[in-house]
């Protein structure tokens, strides 16, 4: 799976929805745990999100909400520090929880957060089933969420919360090969990229609980759609009210890059590598893989090639449990060698990056290519 749609499902996952004051769905004592807990998960505070999310099942223990979020917090310290057997098997039993909570109520109720929640609950699933490679399955689940999602979002209450997963669906899946884009209309849900910014932009101005999370993947749509400047002026914004949120500052840099405002981008990425290393949160140390990868990135794009180097050894180093950013970064180092004309250096990268235990196709792809032919500054991934 590559590193942007890894960390896109993490981002959709992490702020996908809340929803509700409605005490008829939450008792007043359950919905401030929630938010409690959601909170601290924002901010990447994940022992304080657990301890809030366990208290709601102290007292409500079929309260699907409380299992998303404690599957979306351990799946958030994988991203942040790569996987383990530990994190994978909590994972596994939070979303059974959920998806056990959510088909008592999923198919008997028009209650729109029930639905939602549900929803929530069988996307959870999906991702869990095509990390296993479930593909099939994964698809069924991904049909069965969107559509719960659907019937929340005929209730005006819910309509701009559910537009965030919505629209964030038919943007990023129209992306995609056509082959999937056909599939995807087929079976599950059309895409659109206009009517998947429509969406995004509704709930970015209009959502309750999630418009700053819907802020964040609508920057990142436009900077997918050659839109830096609007892209940066909603980063902006959000940067100014979650000043710690690393990864807001790694889309910051991204949209900088793409400005071709370079010096701009190296000094937002060295401030947050320092603050990376000086956070005392040991799991938020996992950060410094992507962001001297980013580094890396910068530095080739201001032709500073011996830092570029410098940064992906690094970032290859520190990625123990990240195989994918392993080996992009020894790919990385094979075009930077390449751009060096130091071909034997490049081939060498080339062929180590093929040896690590990473299931990527457009990877072995471009190793295949540079190893006939030298890398001329392609714009990759």
């Amino acid at each position: 799976m590559p590193t942007f749609l890894k960390t896109f499902l993490f981002l959709l996952l992490i702020n996908a929805a809340f929803a509700s004051t409605k005490e008829k769905y939450f008792a007043p004592e359950t919905l401030s745990c929630l938010l409690s807990g959601i909170n601290n998960l924002y901010n990447l505070e994940f022992e304080k999100a657990d301890y809030y999310f366990d208290s709601v099942l102290e007292t409500s223990s079929n309260c699907p909400a409380s299992f998303i979020y404690l599957a979306v917090t351990t799946i958030g310290r994988e991203t942040l520090d790569g996987s383990s057997e530990k994190l994978e098997r909590k994972t596994q039993l939070y979303i059974d929880d959920a998806l056990k909570a959510a088909l008592r109520t999923a198919f008997s109720t028009n209650e729109p957060w029930s639905n939602f929640f549900a929803g929530e609950a069988f996307l959870l699933k999906s991702y869990l089933e095509s990390k296993q490679e479930n593909y099939i399955s994964s698809l069924r689940w991904l049909k069965h969420g969107l559509n719960q999602i659907n019937k929340a979002g005929a209730f005006e209450e819910a309509r701009a919360d559910a537009n965030m997963i919505l629209g964030a669906y038919k943007f990023y899946v129209s992306y995609m090969p056509w082959y999937i884009r056909y599939f995807a209309t087929l079976f599950i849900e059309p895409t659109s990229k206009e009517q998947g910014l429509e969406r995004l932009e509704d709930a970015a101005s209009n959502a309750v609980f999630v418009r700053a999370e819907a802020q964040m993947l609508l920057a990142a749509a436009f900077l997918w759609e050659r839109e830096p400047d609007r892209a940066l002026e909603v980063v902006s914004i959000l940067s100014r009210k979650f000043p710690d949120n690393f990864f807001l500052a790694t889309l910051k840099q991204k949209i900088l890059v793409e400005q071709r405002l370079y010096s701009e981008a190296y000094k937002s990425a060295t401030n947050n590598l320092r603050k990376i290393e000086n956070d005392n949160r040991f799991y938020v140390h996992g950060l410094l893989v992507d962001q001297y990868y980013e580094l890396g990135l910068i530095n080739t794009a201001q032709s500073n090639y011996y830092k570029a180097l410098a940064n992906f050894a690094s970032a290859y180093k520190l990625a123990e449990n990240k195989p994918h950013y392993q080996a992009w970064s020894l790919l990385r180092q094979g075009t930077v060698y390449d751009m060096m004309n130091q071909r034997d250096m490049a081939i060498k990268c080339y062929h180590a990056s093929q040896k690590i235990k990473f299931d990527s196709e457009l990877l072995r792809n471009y190793c295949k290519t540079f190893l006939k032919y030298p890398y001329k500054g392609e714009i990759l991934e």
